[in-house]
This record gives C-alpha cells, structure tokens and sequence, in this order.
C-alpha cells in the first residue's frame, strides 16, 4: 500500500448520523461514525480497555461508546468518560484509540493513510471530474469486495488488448494494438490505443482510452459519453473494496439516461469484472507471494502502463520509506523494473 495518501474507504450515504459502522480497509479494523454536528470520525475498531469491537456499540451525544463497559471516546480518540469511575473522574491520558483524519468529497469518505500531514488535494479533482464531463452526465454507483489484492486490478486498468481475450465474447476479433500511446504527468498515467481485427486496416475497430491517477484511482472510456471512474482500496492483502460510478454523457433523457447508466454497471462491474476479469487475477495471485514483486514478469510493449504504474508506486513508497542501500540487490526492497527490452517506461 502507498503511504501518504487520501483513500476512499466508504461512500457518504453508507453512514448514518445514529449507529456506528465497522470497516476493515487498509490492513486495519475501523471504526467509523458521526460527531454531534455530522462530521465523519474514524478511529481503530478496539476499545483501549480490553479490545472490544467500538462497531457494536452506540454513538451517544456525537461521541462512540464502547458496547462493553459503556467507556466514551471523542472524535480524537481520547476518553472522556469510564462509568464505573464515575462522572467526575477524567480518564487516564493512557486510555485512548488511533484515529485517522477523514474527509467528505464526491460523496466518499476518505482517510489518510501514513505518517505524514494529511495534504489539501485529494486524487479526486476538478481535472477527474473534467474527464468524467461530470456536469452533464447521468451517473450510477455501487461498491463491493473483490476476492483479490488491488494491484491486479490497477495494473488491468491499462491493459488494452486483454479485453480481445479476457472479454472475447464481444471483442474477439480485435486483437492487434495500434496507435498506442502511454504518457505520465506527475501522479496521473494516461493509454490509448486502437484494436483492429489482424489484416485489416480500415474502421474504426475497438478504441480504447483510459488514465490511473496515484494511489488507486482510474478512469475507463467505454466510448463517446461513456465511461467509470473507479477506486480499488486495499482492505488487506487478499481483498479488495471496490467503487465504481459510471458517466453516462451520450443519452441524458430522464429515466433513459438513468438505465443507460445502470446498464454500464451491470455490463462492466457484474459481468465483465466479477466473472471474466476476476478469474484472471486469482490466477496471477497464485504466482505472486508478495503482490507487488512483479520483477519476474516478462512486459511487452502493450505494458508500459503498468511499468509506469509499478514505479510510481515504488517512487511514492520510497518517499517514505527510503530503502536501506542495497535492498534492491539483495531482493528486500522494492523489486527494480528495469527488466527486458520495454524494461523503461520512458523508451
């Protein structure tokens, strides 16, 4: 997982102003609920008296309490208040939880994960929403686990010419990539490219376009005034969260609209990812112990998104964790990409 980062971990309307809600997201319990004025709290899922779930308790007067021995924590984990000591007695500064800072934005809530200052800019901005043509669209959005570790799906979200055998089904035929292009602008990597059926030259064929924005977020076009925007938060090594909202620019005729939109979802996160895609993954999965060791891979010329992906990840790792000199050649850090004929990115 890449520290220092805004993750979304839950979308708005899944938490309400009254009961607390348990989530595991980024290898951590949590705990999440609203203070007395509606803000977002999310704080470890453990009492600090004798670990029980915080999740199965009740929010009272904006703060969690604890649904074992009644213990109340504030929005900043401290404790305020331990009923068996009684109104008047302040809780040891000892007893407390970790919390995390949250933010609402587009109707997610997200936290930051690592050590450092939490940084104004979320992924999410007015250059994504600009892709989406976020104004104008008829949208629909779901979630939901994905049994796999999210770097299988953000390196998939650059993949062009899996969709001719993967998603053979419609795509069959479309098997040679031309036009392709594969560029980075600072934490956002942009493909293109063109599937055509081999030997002809003529037509349209599939197009294809996309971009992955740093640390799990990506945008597909499907074609003209259709697209999804997704986020693939980690929930631990072996599970994914997934959200998706898909765009729908192309026909905004109220209700039409709405199932064009609705269709899209359907199509791409039920069909498509859950039982082509998903099969794929697991089988990748079986082959890599550690997730992102991805050194033995062979890459071709069609992968250099996911080579920018993989060293943008291990750039953004290192940022904060620098790797101790000669990690790399001993196999402990992070593994080096420079491996085969299209081994950089930039060539």
């Amino acid at each position: 997982m890449i520290p220092n980062q805004w993750y979304p971990i839950l979308r708005c309307k899944q938490l309400g102003a009254k009961k607390p809600l348990g989530v595991r997201r980024l290898g951590r319990d949590l705990v999440l609920w609203r203070d007395a004025v509606g803000a977002v709290c999310c704080g470890l899922d453990r009492c600090a008296h004798r670990f029980a779930r915080l999740s199965k308790g009740r929010v009272r007067e904006g703060r969690i309490e604890c649904p074992y021995h009644g213990i109340r924590y504030e929005r900043s984990g401290r404790a305020v208040l331990i009923p068996s000591d009684g109104p008047d007695k302040q809780p040891a500064p000892g007893m407390c939880i970790p919390t995390y800072p949250t933010r609402e934005s587009r109707d997610l809530i997200w936290m930051w994960y690592g050590p450092g200052e939490p940084t104004e800019n979320l992924p999410w901005d007015e250059t994504i929403d600009e892709e989406l043509s976020a104004d104008e669209a008829v949208t629909y959005e779901s979630d939901g686990v994905f049994p796999v570790n999210y770097l299988r799906i953000m390196e998939n979200a650059t993949d062009i010419p899996h969709v001719a055998f993967v998603h053979r089904q419609a795509f069959a035929k479309y098997t040679r990539l031309e036009d392709f292009t594969c560029t980075r602008e600072g934490h956002i990597i942009r493909v293109a490219g063109r599937l055509r059926p081999e030997g002809e030259d003529k037509g349209q064929g599939f197009v294809g376009r996309g971009l992955v924005i740093a640390p799990n977020m990506l945008v597909l076009h499907l074609a003209d005034g259709l697209c999804f925007l997704a986020a693939a938060t980690p929930i631990d090594e072996e599970r994914t969260w997934l959200f998706a909202r898909y765009y729908n620019s192309w026909l905004t005729v109220p209700g039409l609209g709405y199932l064009v939109s609705f269709f899209m979802f359907w199509v791409d996160f039920w069909l498509l990812q859950k039982y082509q895609d998903l099969p794929v993954w697991n089988g990748q999965s079986r082959s890599l112990p550690d997730p992102g060791r991805i050194g033995g891979y062979c890459p071709v010329k069609a992968d250099k998104g996911v080579l920018h992906y993989f060293r943008m990840r291990r750039e953004l790792i290192e940022e904060v964790h620098p790797p101790a000199e000669g990690d790399h050649a001993r196999g402990r850090g992070i593994p080096d990409l420079s491996f085969g004929h299209y081994g950089d990115p930039e060539e």
